[in-house]
């Protein structure tokens, strides 16, 4: 018992603060995350407007909601067709999940949710792509649900 008394006494005392130069890093990084957070934001605005713009000029019959924050739209299809479409994708190399994934049964099945995280000219591919897919899929679906009437869309 003395012993492990004895061991915890001094494994308490060498373990109360991690190693300096570790301690400075992690000052180092919260210093500047302030500043780092405002141009990651910056940037994802500026993918988010790009995005919203080709999917504006490529898909014009999709409706779009611009989320106030957060790294997706939501994209409302013209019919219920998110599986074919990801499906469609995939065969021309873009990998997306259907909107069902994020609900239940066939729900979300007229949605699409894209994330914009990626670099603009990587963004721009993808739309691209993803209009030949739509277009592979044509109007297959059922008609979506509305969108109420105060969702903001572009």
């Amino acid at each position: 018992a003395d012993l492990v008394r004895r061991l915890t006494a001094v494994a308490v005392r060498s373990t109360l603060s991690g190693p300096v130069l570790e301690q400075l890093a992690a000052c180092a990084l919260l210093d500047g995350a302030d500043a780092a957070l405002a141009e990651l934001r910056d940037d994802l605005r500026t993918r988010r407007a790009v995005l919203l713009d080709e999917l504006g000029a490529r898909l014009p019959e999709w409706r779009v909601h611009v989320p106030a924050g957060g790294l997706v739209l939501w994209c409302a299809l013209p019919s219920a067709r998110s599986r074919a479409l990801v499906s469609a994708a995939e065969r021309y190399g873009l990998r997306l999940a259907a909107g069902p994934l994020f609900g239940t049964g066939h729900a979300f099945d007229d949605r699409l949710r894209l994330p914009y995280t990626q670099p603009p000219e990587l963004l721009r591919r993808a739309v691209a792509l993803l209009a030949r897919a739509d277009a592979d899929t044509g109007d297959a679906g059922v008609e979506p649900a509305e969108l109420p009437d105060d969702t903001p869309v572009v």
